[in-house]
């Protein structure tokens, strides 16, 4: 299989991991890209490739394209079979049900935290990812919506400070990416977009029992159709 990497006009900021001396630039980078994909969904279920195919693609050689495929098979998001064979897991039923409730359970809880009125100049950063959303909805441009919509909730959820929180978000919302690629094709993208600008209206407005009951139904919307499709 040939991975083809887009060049993104925005990075995905749920990519944008923290270096720590012990993290090589080049494997950063790489792994970096490898969450990219994810994001726009370019790795689907069943996907198979190779680190040398990888390699070859990256223009770099095999060490930092293994260092950055074991980071990411740690969270499960691939399948090391063998040096020849990487493999994108299917999820069962169950696991996606088990997926579900935990992103639920976790997304809520980020949301709840947020502590009402927010600083006008923090909400005005979500302008821009939502932008981006409307734009990819109009065009119909399915990888764009979807980084447009991980890095608008990925904003969102950083006005509650909290890191760990963040991190276990974004390491579930990695894994079920690829379902959100494959659910997203039955939705009607422009509404979708809407859904968001409603979420964005309500944070503007300060009313924090709005922008609860929004965020609540768009995250059952979204979390419903990508991890309890039965397709």
């Amino acid at each position: 299989m040939t991975l083809n990497l887009p060049r993104l006009a925005v990075a995905p900021k749920a990519a944008s991991v923290h270096l720590t001396p012990s993290v090589e630039p080049l494997q950063e980078k790489i792994y970096q890209d490898l969450t990219r994909l994810f994001i726009r969904g370019d790795l689907l279920p069943g996907d198979e490739f190779s680190t040398r195919a990888l390699a070859r693609q990256f223009g770099v050689s095999q060490m930092p394209v293994r260092e950055a495929m074991t980071r990411l098979a740690s969270s499960g998001l691939f399948e090391i079979r063998s040096r020849r064979k990487i493999i994108i897991p299917s999820l069962t039923q169950s696991e996606r049900a088990e997926l579900y409730d935990c992103r639920l359970y976790l997304e809520s809880m980020a949301a709840k935290n947020l502590t009402l009125p927010i600083e006008r100049a923090r909400i005005i950063q979500l302008y821009q990812p939502l932008e981006r959303l409307r734009r990819a909805a109009m065009d119909q441009e399915f990888s764009d919506y979807l980084v447009a919509e991980y890095d608008f909730y990925h904003c969102l959820y950083s006005f509650g400070q909290s890191r760990l929180l963040l991190g276990l978000i974004e390491q579930l919302a990695l894994k079920s990416a690829p379902y959100r690629r494959l659910a997203l094709k039955k939705e009607r993208l422009r509404e979708s977009a809407e859904a968001e600008a409603e979420i964005y209206d309500s944070l503007t407005r300060q009313s924090a029992a709005v922008f609860i009951s929004r965020h609540q139904n768009r995250l059952t919307e979204r979390l419903s159709a990508s991890l309890k499709s039965t397709d």
